[in-house]
C-alpha cells in the first residue's frame, strides 16, 4: 500500500467550501404537482430495487425514467418553467449546484439537479440509499467509487475504482447502497441538468465528501482519500 504513495499528489490542505445538496426554495417547486406520473413510474423503481443490479434492469428503469420526464413534461406546465430557470439561472462559488425538490418524502426525494462546468460535485456518498441520474441536457461525467476495505481511520479511508462514464442527454447513472455509493459529478458542457432520484435518502448529517490524495485515475486502485462529514463543512445549501 505504501508504494502508491510515491510520487502522490501534495496532501490537499483546504478544502472546497462544500455542502449537502439540500432543496432550494424554488418558485415554481409548490407547484408543481408530480404525484400522477409518479404513481405510475413507482411500481419501476420497486422492481429495481428489488431486482438487483444488472444492466438489463438499469436499461428498463432508464426508459421508465425517461417516460416520467415525458409524463411531466406534458401534463404538468410548470416543470417544462422549471427547465428553464435551470438553464438560465445564474450559479456562483456562493450557490455551485442548484437543486430543485419535485417530490420528497421518506422513502424517495426527487428533484432536479444543475451542474456547471466551473463548479463540478465533488466526491460524496449517500450511505443506505440507492439512486439514479437522468441527464436532461448537456453532458457529465460520473466516477464512482467503493470503501477497498482499508480504513486507517474515520477520516482515511481506501477507495476502489468502480466506474468512470460520460453521459450524454437521456443517458442514466445508477448507484445502490451497496456499490457505487461514492460518487462525483462533472459538467462536460457548461451547464448540465439531471433528474436525479434518491431511494431511501439519507439524514445530511450522515454523508460525507472525500477529496482524493492521489489521482483518481483507473490504472491506480485503491487510491486514499480525505473523507470529511457534511456536518464539518459549511457552505451554501445547493
Amino acid at each position: 500500500m505504501n508504494t502508491l504513495l510515491k510520487g502522490a499528489v501534495p496532501v490537499v490542505e483546504s478544502y472546497p467550501s462544500v455542502s449537502p445538496c439540500r432543496p432550494s426554495a424554488g418558485p415554481f417547486a409548490s407547484q408543481i404537482d408530480t404525484a400522477e406520473a409518479w404513481a405510475r413510474f413507482q411500481p419501476q423503481v420497486v422492481s429495481w430495487l428489488e431486482e438487483g443490479s444488472g444492466a438489463e434492469v438499469d436499461l428498463v428503469t432508464a426508459h421508465a425514467l425517461r417516460l416520467f420526464h415525458h409524463q411531466l413534461m406534458e401534463s404538468v406546465p410548470a416543470y417544462g418553467e422549471l427547465l428553464e430557470i435551470c438553464s438560465s439561472r445564474p450559479v456562483s462559488r456562493e450557490n455551485p449546484w442548484l437543486w430543485y425538490p419535485l417530490q420528497e418524502g421518506e422513502w424517495a426525494r426527487v428533484g432536479l439537479l444543475t451542474v456547471t462546468a466551473d463548479h463540478p460535485l465533488p466526491l460524496h456518498d449517500h450511505p443506505g440509499s440507492s439512486g439514479l441520474l437522468l441527464v436532461l441536457s448537456g453532458e457529465v461525467r460520473v466516477r464512482q467509487f467503493d470503501i477497498a476495505g482499508v480504513v486507517w481511520q474515520r477520516s482515511r479511508v481506501g477507495l476502489q475504482h468502480r466506474s468512470d462514464c460520460s453521459l450524454a442527454k437521456y443517458e442514466i447513472s445508477a448507484f445502490r447502497a451497496y456499490c457505487g455509493n461514492i460518487h462525483g459529478i462533472e459538467a462536460l458542457s457548461e451547464r448540465a441538468i439531471l433528474l436525479d432520484l434518491l431511494l431511501h435518502p439519507c439524514h445530511d448529517a450522515m454523508r460525507s465528501w472525500y477529496f482524493p490524495r492521489l489521482d483518481m485515475g483507473p490504472s491506480i486502485s485503491p487510491i486514499i482519500a480525505d473523507r470529511v462529514p457534511c456536518r464539518n463543512l459549511h457552505g451554501p445549501a445547493s
